[in-house]
């Protein structure tokens, strides 16, 4: 019997223990070139940056997605030369930093059929882990940015992005628009001598229970970006879905369970005063064996 599980995804995962994987592994390589601008696609709740490489059955697609002001992004690769990596365990991220982020690898299709890779957990402009990541960017180290991979055994694929200044500053006006969308001061929520905390733990926001029974029934899995606004009680107030895949429902109760379930300490303001905001995070409704 298939025993069903449901787990919150913090903002950047771990690799799946007792893989082995190093980042030392040799690998056939794909080098490509760019083949098309750096597009900004404005969507109602999140920002996408995306540009094509190579060219036909070569090309690949890099889309960078954010959901709130970051120098984190949720990476998907679509085109044909990613279906080798199929589900799995491996390392991505920017240069010149030696180190790549270990990532969980998921393979599926886009709607018009294209084989897409999705990255799991965000990565960091300068592959840093959390407390680094804490540290403004330097207009040297985004200067040095160059490159994208993503690597497992037997598999690399090394996308040349070239010089990212323009293409991050894009991205970052995109952002800073969502925030004012919200009702909020962008200014304000960069400058927060604290950001909301949840109270209790995140991965009790979702139970196994909760799984939608015709989606269990049937398989369904997904992973669904969700927004909370917190006022300056720490209290969500509201939930928006930014991303998902699969269905409707999931989403729906995500949200539903999750305003009923998560406390907050709220945030702080530069001068230590409380003050509304913003909590973004993923859930993934998935079915182990």
């Amino acid at each position: 019997m298939m025993q069903k599980r449901v787990a919150l995804v913090r903002s950047i995962l771990m690799a799946v223990a007792g893989v082995g994987l190093t980042q030392s592994v040799r690998a056939e390589t794909l080098e490509l070139a760019p083949t098309s601008d750096w597009i900004m696609n404005y969507a109602e709740d999140s920002c996408r940056l995306g540009r094509t490489f190579g060219e036909n059955d070569q090309a690949v697609s890099l889309l960078l997605d954010q959901f709130a002001p970051s120098d984190h992004f949720r990476v998907s690769l679509a085109g044909k030369p990613v279906t080798p990596f199929g589900s799995a365990s491996g390392f991505a991220g920017f240069s010149p930093t030696p180190n790549l982020t270990d990532v969980r690898i998921l393979s599926g299709t886009s709607a018009n059929g294209q084989p897409v890779i999705l990255l799991m957990g965000d990565i960091d402009i300068l592959n840093r882990d959390k407390e680094a990541a804490k540290m403004p960017l330097s207009p040297s180290q985004v200067a040095a940015i160059t490159q994208f991979a993503v690597t497992r055994p037997k598999h690399s694929i090394t996308l040349k992005t070239g010089k990212m200044k323009g293409a991050l500053a894009a991205m970052r006006a995109c952002t800073d628009d969502l925030v004012k969308l919200w009702g909020l001061d962008p200014v304000q929520q960069t400058n927060l001598s604290k950001k909301p905390e949840p109270m209790n733990p995140p991965s009790k926001w979702l139970k196994s229970s909760d799984y939608p029974k015709k989606d269990m029934l049937a398989g369904a899995q997904a992973v669904v970006n969700f927004r909370l606004m917190i006022d300056e009680t720490g209290k969500p107030t509201s939930c928006k879905i930014q991303m998902a895949t699969n269905t409707p429902e999931m989403s729906a109760r995500t949200c539903s369970l999750i305003l009923q379930r998560a406390k907050f300490e709220p945030a702080l303001d530069n001068e230590g005063r409380s003050v509304p905001s913003y909590y973004i995070e993923s859930a993934r409704w998935v079915i182990a064996e």
